[in-house]
């Protein structure tokens, strides 16, 4: 990714703010929990930057009030398929 990208993928993302999570640790010996762990509160993205970097064509993230919401935009049909009649000719109507 270009560092034009990144930094305008960068200023995106904050736009959206972040909000309040809890963040949750365990504590292992070996592969068993030890029943002890930690949570913490973070502030994460409201918009994931791993998630816009991967919208696919037709994908956005709408941000708006400081919430963030991915968007599906459906595709247009093809010009094919619009039929455009000629209009009749008002002369000899």
């Amino acid at each position: 990714m270009d560092a034009g990208l990144a930094g305008r993928l960068v200023e995106f993302v904050r736009a959206g703010g972040t909000r309040r999570v809890p963040f949750t640790t365990r504590q292992l010996d070996g592969d068993a929990f030890t029943g002890l762990g930690s949570t913490r509160v973070e502030d994460e993205y409201r918009a994931d930057p791993n998630q816009v970097r991967a919208l696919k064509p037709g994908q956005c993230f709408a941000i708006g009030s400081g919430l963030a919401m991915k968007l599906q935009i459906a595709p247009a049909p093809p010009l094919t398929s619009l039929h455009t009649e000629t209009p009749a000719d008002p002369v000899s109507a």
